[in-house]
């Protein structure tokens, strides 16, 4: 990537947590729960050879679908009538960079194709309902589609590192206008419009925690 135009690095972060005394002995390799182990801590952001910084986890995550390097993972949304939260278990992600020129100046659409299930249901909510089914849905894509732009915007805005291969994708594409742009890449990058579209997919029910409960408690009152 370091030899790349239109892509910057980026380095997965580790961290040791635990007893840091009791983990440099010996035996801490051979016990079934060590006294110190390493644990995956966001990602780090390169402008070419040189790390600016660091991505939370949420930061991380976009990151991560953009790229499609999504594979499982699962994501906690606020129901959208009702106290509480429910959990949807990411199946499957494909997202499509799609780079496009207006008015002489490059644009990004995301086409974002996901599916999951709802795993959990902490909320009074009918899933056999078809329009709260659909109020679901549309939380889920909300919720990402905010998570991905705010990420992209963190990047842009305090890195001007281009780590999702936006100018890769202009090169391929554009390769005339690329190479207009290729030697200002990071400042283009910081001011590139991007836009998402979605297409969501919610297929099966998980465990649901009191739902029932609470709604004959609404009905009631």
């Amino acid at each position: 990537m370091l030899l790349k135009k239109g892509v910057d690095p980026v380095l997965t972060g580790l961290t040791l947590t635990g007893n840091r005394e009791k983990g440099g002995l010996p035996d801490n390799a051979r016990r079934p729960d060590p006294y110190e182990i390493y644990q995956y801590t966001g990602i780090g952001v390169f402008r070419d050879d040189r790390l600016v910084g660091w991505l939370n986890d949420t930061e991380s995550k976009a990151y991560n679908y953009i790229t499609n390097h999504i594979y499982s993972t699962v994501l906690t949304v606020p129901c959208p009538h009702a106290p509480g939260n429910f959990v949807v278990e990411v199946t499957k992600s494909k997202i499509k960079i799609e780079p496009r020129i207006v008015d002489g100046e490059p644009r990004i659409r995301l086409v974002a194709d996901t599916e999951g299930n709802i795993a959990e249901v902490a909320c009074a909510a009918d899933l056999k309902n078809q329009e709260t089914f659909n109020d679901l849905e549309q939380a889920v894509m909300k919720l990402t589609k905010s998570r991905l732009l705010n990420g992209i915007q963190r990047v842009q805005k305090q890195y001007a590192s281009d780590i999702f291969g936006f100018g890769e994708a202009f090169h391929r594409k554009y390769p005339k206008q690329w190479h207009q742009w290729k030697d200002d890449w990071n400042r283009q990058f910081q001011k590139l419009p991007v836009e998402i579209e979605q297409k969501y997919r919610l297929l099966h029910f998980g465990r649901m925690i009191n739902p029932t409960d609470d709604h004959v408690k609404q009905e009631e009152q």
